[in-house]
């Protein structure tokens, strides 16, 4: 998958994306709601430890 077709099904820029990477940009719960859902996923798939 491109970093294009993966920011667009995650519903964020890929300026934001890329600043998100970087640490320059937090990933907000709302943001990382959307990013979750719009890729089929669950919190616990990106933080197994904790749930």
């Amino acid at each position: 998958m491109s970093y294009m077709q993966f920011s667009k099904i995650a519903g964020i820029s890929q300026t934001s994306l890329n600043r998100i990477e970087l640490g320059k940009q937090h990933l907000t719960l709302d943001r990382l709601e959307i990013l979750l859902k719009n890729l089929n996923a669950r919190l616990s798939d990106v933080f197994p430890d904790h749930f």
